[in-house]
C-alpha cells in the first residue's frame, strides 16, 4: 500500500514538472513573438512569467539578457547571462555571452572562466578564441594568447584573431610584430575601430606621429570615433597646432558632451592668448559644476593675466574653501601666494555667540558659576574657517557653520575662541564670563542743585547749564546720555563721572539715561526754571502760590505784570515756566500741582496764563494765534482748568488769570467749596496812572473788581493800589503794579 502511494506521489511530481515545462515554454514562445515584433516590454513580461513558472529555464534568462544588453542595462544582462550559463547543459553560447560582456565592461578577471568554459565546449568557435585571447592579454597572460593563436593556425586569416595576436604582441613589448599584425588586421577588415585605435597609439609610442596622424584620420573618416579624435588632438598639441586642437576639442564635446573637452579647449585658448575665450569656457564649466576646483583655479590664473584682481580673489577664495585631500599641493601654495600678492585684507571671522547670552560684544552673562559651561555660536558666511577651538577644545561644525563646545569653567573667567582660515590666518577672540544681575544703575546729580519738585533754578539770561553727575552699577556701564546726546560709551567701567555743558532745550527739561551691560536702564529727569534775585518787600499777601506760564507753546507774548508785583512779596512763592509745552502744562495741572500744594501746605493759588491766542471749537480749546489750526497737537483743552478746580485739595481761593484767553463759563464746575475766579482782560483803551479796575471780572454770572479779589485772597482790610498801563509793540496793555497806598 505504501509502495503504491509513493509511486503515485512520484507520478504526480513528474506530471507537474512536465506541465510546468510545457507552460513555461508556451510563455517563452509568446515572449519571442513579442520581441520579434519589437515589443520588448511585453516580451520581457512574458519571459518573466516563464521564469516564475520555471526558474531553471536557461533560454529565458539568455533572451532576457540579450534584451537588457540592447537597452544598455549591462549589469542586468550580465546577471541573466550568468544564470543562463548556470542552468544550461552546453554552456558554450552562454559562457561566451557572459565572458564577452564582462570583458567589454573591463571586468577581465571575471570574464576569463566563462570564456575558458565556452572554448572548452567549442574550441572551433573563433569568437570564443578572439575574446579569450584579448582577455589573456588584459590579465597579464599574453603568452597564453599567442600560444592559443599558434594552436589555431588554420584561422590565421581571420582579421579579428590577427588583431588579438597584435594586442598580445603589443602587451609583451614586441612592437615590430604588433605593428605588422595591426596593419594586417586593418587591411583585411576596415570595420574594426579598435584596430585603428591600438595601431595609432602604438605609432605614437614609437614616435611615429605622422603615421599615427594618418591612421587616426583614416579611422575618424570611417567611424567618427572619439578615441581616435583624442589621439589626433594630442598630436595637434605636440605640433603646437592650437587652432586645430581647439577645433578637435569642440568636436569631441559636441560628440560626447564630456565637460573635460571644454576644459581642454580653455587650456588651448590660453596658449593662443585668447584669454577671454578661455575665461568664457571656465565660466561654463563652473556653471555646470560649481565645485570644480581645477576650473576655479585656472580661471583665477586667467583673470590674473587680465588684471581682474577682484575676480581672482573671489575664485581663489572659493577654491581654497573647496579644497580636498586630493587637491595638489602646488595649487594650494600658488593660490595662497597670489592672495598675499594681491594685498587683500582678509578680515577675521565674525563670531556670533548664542549661548551664553553676550553683552557689549565682550561679556558672557551667567547666572552662577558651575564646573563646566557650554559655548555655542556661529560664524559669518564670508569666513572660510577650517579650524575652530574654544579654550583649546575643538568645536567646529563646518557643515552648518556653527561651533559647540563644553569647557571647564575657566579660573580667570576668560573664554578664548581661536580660528584658522583657508589662508592659514589665525584669529583669537576673547570674552569675559560675568555674573548676570537685574539691578539698574544709580544716578547722582551733583550739579545743578535740584529741589523737591525736580526743578533747578537758574538766571533768565542763561542759554546753557553745567551738569555734573555720577553713575554707578554693579556691572559695567554701557552708555550715558543727556537729552539723547551720548556722553559715555564703554565696556570697562563700573563708575562714570560726567562733567559737561548742555544747551537748555526748548522744553526746559533735562533727561539723563544710563544703561548697563545687561540693558538695565535708569532715567532721571529734572526741569529748568528761570528766577531773578529781586529785593523783596513784605506785603500783606501770604500763603499764596503763584505759577506763571510765560509764552505758552513758544508764542509771542509778555509776562502778566501781576507776577512782577507779586515777586516783590517775600511770603509769596513764584514759579515761572518759560515756553511751556502743551504736554508739560497738562501734566502740571492734572498731577504735579496738587502734589506741590500738599507738600508746601498752600492755602491759595494764582495761575497766570500768558498765551496770546484764540479759542477754538466753541471755546473748548485754546491755541496760539500763529499756530496751524489743523495741528491738533497745539490745541490746549480748556477743560483742564475745570480739572484744576475739581482736583485741587486747597482750603482757600483759586485765581486763574488769563491774558487774551476767553474762557467760557461752562468749563468750570461748582463742586468745590472754595471759590474760583477767572479774569479776562480785553480793554485796549485804559489811560496810564489810572486806578486799576479790570473791565470784566466774572465768577459764574457775578462781576467783581480786582481789589476785592486781593482782599479775599490775602484776608486783609481793603487797600487801594495804583498801577500803569504800558503799551508796547502793539500788544494789549499789561498790568504793572508800582506801589501800594493806604486808602
Amino acid at each position: 500500500m505504501n509502495r503504491h502511494l509513493s509511486l503515485l506521489f512520484l507520478a504526480l511530481i513528474a506530471l507537474t514538472s512536465c506541465v510546468s515545462r510545457f507552460y513555461s515554454h508556451k510563455l517563452l514562445d509568446k515572449g519571442k513573438e513579442a520581441i520579434a515584433a519589437n515589443d520588448y516590454k511585453n516580451g520581457i513580461a512574458q519571459i518573466n512569467k516563464a521564469i516564475k513558472v520555471n526558474k531553471q529555464l536557461d533560454e529565458a534568462y539568455f533572451i532576457r539578457g540579450e534584451i537588457y544588453e540592447k537597452q544598455g542595462k549591462y549589469d542586468e544582462a550580465i546577471d541573466d547571462y550568468i544564470k543562463a550559463y548556470k542552468y544550461s547543459n552546453d554552456k558554450s553560447k552562454e559562457g561566451l555571452a557572459a565572458g564577452r560582456l564582462l570583458y567589454e565592461q573591463h571586468r577581465y578577471k571575471e570574464s576569463l572562466p566563462y570564456l575558458l568554459k565556452s572554448y572548452e565546449r567549442d574550441s572551433t568557435n573563433q569568437l570564443s578564441i578572439y575574446y579569450l585571447m584579448l582577455t589573456y592579454s588584459s590579465v597579464g597572460q599574453a603568452e597564453d594568447a599567442l600560444l592559443l593563436s599558434e594552436n589555431h593556425q588554420n584561422y590565421n586569416q581571420n582579421p579579428k584573431l590577427i588583431y588579438a595576436k597584435a594586442v598580445a604582441s603589443d602587451s609583451l613589448g614586441m612592437t615590430d610584430y604588433a605593428g605588422i599584425f595591426y596593419r594586417s588586421s586593418i587591411e583585411k577588415d576596415k570595420t574594426n575601430p579598435d584596430a585603428y585605435i591600438s595601431y595609432a597609439n602604438l605609432l605614437l609610442q614609437t614616435g611615429n606621429e605622422h603615421a599615427a596622424m594618418e591612421v587616426a584620420t583614416e579611422g575618424i573618416e570611417l567611424f567618427n570615433n572619439p578615441e581616435l579624435m583624442k589621439i589626433r588632438m594630442s598630436i595637434f598639441t605636440s605640433w603646437y597646432m592650437w587652432h586645430d586642437a581647439v577645433s578637435e576639442a569642440t568636436t569631441l564635446y559636441n560628440l560626447t558632451h564630456d565637460i573635460k573637452f571644454i576644459e581642454r579647449r580653455a587650456r588651448f585658448y590660453r596658449f593662443i592668448g585668447l584669454l577671454n575665450n578661455a575665461c568664457n569656457d571656465y565660466d561654463y564649466i563652473i556653471k555646470t559644476d560649481s565645485n570644480n576646483t581645477d576650473a576655479l583655479f585656472n580661471r583665477a590664473i586667467v583673470n590674473l593675466r587680465l588684471n581682474n584682481e577682484d575676480e581672482v580673489f573671489t575664485d581663489l577664495h572659493t577654491f581654497l574653501n573647496l579644497k580636498t585631500e586630493k587637491t595638489p599641493t602646488w595649487q594650494l601654495n600658488r593660490a595662497r601666494e597670489i592672495v598675499s600678492l594681491l594685498s587683500k585684507e582678509i578680515e577675521p571671522p565674525v563670531l556670533t555667540i548664542t549661548k551664553p547670552e553676550i553683552y557689549l560684544n565682550t561679556y558672557l552673562g551667567v547666572k552662577q558659576k558651575e564646573d563646566s559651561i557650554r559655548i555655542t555660536g556661529s560664524y559669518d558666511e564670508k569666513s572660510s574657517i577650517i579650524e575652530l577651538t574654544v579654550n583649546d577644545i575643538n568645536a567646529l561644525n563646518s557643515d552648518t557653520r556653527t561651533f559647540d563646545a563644553k569647557i571647564p569653567y575657566p579660573s580667570n573667567d576668560t573664554v578664548y575662541i581661536s580660528t584658522v582660515d583657508i589662508y592659514d590666518n589665525n584669529s583669537i577672540s576673547y570674552y569675559t564670563l560675568t555674573l548676570y544681575d537685574s539691578i539698574a544703575p544709580e544716578i547722582v546729580i551733583l550739579k545743578p542743585k535740584i529741589d523737591s519738585l525736580e526743578t533747578s533754578w537758574i538766571k533768565t539770561d542763561k542759554n546753557d547749564i553745567n551738569i555734573k553727575l555720577l553713575v554707578a552699577d554693579n556691572s559695567y556701564i554701557n552708555s550715558v546720555l543727556i537729552n539723547s546726546i551720548q556722553l559715555y560709551s564703554g565696556i570697562d567701567k563700573r563708575t562714570v563721572f560726567i562733567d559737561t555743558l548742555i544747551t537748555i532745550p526748548a522744553d526746559n527739561k533735562i533727561i539723563v539715561e544710563v544703561t548697563d551691560m545687561f540693558n538695565n536702564q535708569s532715567v532721571k529727569t529734572f526741569n529748568i526754571a528761570y528766577a531773578e534775585d529781586i529785593e523783596k518787600t513784605i506785603l500783606p499777601i501770604k500763603d499764596i502760590l503763584v505759577l506763571s506760564f510765560d509764552g505758552m507753546y513758544n508764542s509771542d507774548s509778555m509776562c502778566i505784570n501781576l507776577v512782577e508785583f507779586l515777586e516783590s512779596c517775600s511770603n509769596v512763592d513764584i514759579s515761572k515756566f518759560k515756553n511751556t509745552t502743551k504736554k508739560s502744562l497738562e501734566r502740571l495741572l492734572l498731577f504735579d500741582l496738587n502734589e506741590l500744594i500738599e507738600e508746601k501746605n498752600y492755602k491759595n493759588v494764582v495761575l497766570c496764563f500768558n498765551g496770546r491766542g484764540i479759542t477754538w471749537k466753541d471755546g473748548n480749546y485754546w491755541l496760539p494765534t500763529n499756530s496751524d489750526t489743523t495741528n491738533k497737537s497745539t490745541w490746549f483743552n480748556l477743560s483742564f482748568l475745570s480739572s484744576v478746580n475739581n482736583n485741587l485739595n486747597i482750603e482757600g481761593t483759586v485765581a486763574i488769570i488769563t491774558n487774551d484767553i476767553d474762557i467760557p463759563e461752562h468749563n468750570f464746575s461748582e463742586n468745590k467749596e472754595h471759590e474760583i475766579y477767572t479774569f479776562v482782560q480785553y480793554s485796549n483803551n485804559i489811560e496810564t496812572d489810572s486806578t486799576l479796575t479790570l473791565d470784566s471780572l466774572t465768577t459764574g454770572a457775578q462781576k467783581i473788581d480786582f481789589i476785592k479779589l486781593l482782599e479775599q485772597i490775602s484776608a486783609k482790610q481793603p487797600k487801594r493800589y495804583t498801577g500803569k498801563y504800558i503799551k508796547s509793540h502793539n500788544i494789549k496793555p499789561m498790568i504793572l503794579f508800582i506801589d501800594e497806598k493806604e486808602e
